[in-house]
């Protein structure tokens, strides 16, 4: 009898060993898990030299988002940028920081004060693109590092982001 209690206690330990070992294993999952997720979210922050001031007040942009839909049937925003092209890439690639978003086309440009966006756009956003110098049509193989231009852009806000372009003009200055 003793032996059979013994038995059924050293069975119960090793049972209890194993469900704590499997709890122990998850955990150190977790927190690889956690460790990972924040060394990546480090590594895809801004370079603090960089400037980070916003151009848009974050209370307006806010203040859209608490919209209700149905209520708001459409919300057409401009925006038009200016700069020198520092940078641009026609090969295209995917950002894994945008949920390996596929572009076609990215320019980066500056400006004066150092200041310096990237866009990026996929094939049916450079599908949309009219490119010109005056009111000559160009490529955009034709756009140069060093060249000023102006983009404007018409974003429909009530479509999502991977579709939300409506116009797209690049005028080189």
């Amino acid at each position: 009898m003793l032996n059979k209690l013994l038995l059924a206690i050293v069975g119960l330990c090793a049972v209890a060993l194993i469900v704590l070992y499997g709890a122990y294993e998850q955990k150190r999952q977790e927190v690889s898990y956690v460790e990972k997720v924040a060394v990546e979210q480090t590594q895809n922050q801004p370079n603090p030299s960089q400037n980070t001031a916003q151009a848009l007040d974050p209370q307006v942009i806010d203040s859209l988002k608490k919209l209700k839909p149905g209520i708001l049937t459409n919300s057409i925003l401009k925006n038009t940028y200016t700069g020198t092209i520092s940078r641009i890439d026609t090969k295209g690639g995917t950002l894994a920081w945008a949920n390996n978003f596929a572009y076609k086309a990215s320019i980066q440009l500056d400006n004066a004060q150092k200041n310096t966006n990237t866009f990026y756009y996929s094939e049916s956003e450079v599908a949309l693109m009219r490119i010109s110098v005056g009111s000559l049509p160009i490529k955009l193989s034709d756009l140069k590092v060093g060249d000023n231009v102006t983009i404007e852009e018409e974003l429909d806000l009530t479509r999502g982001w991977e579709n939300n372009i409506v116009s797209l003009a690049i005028r080189k200055l």
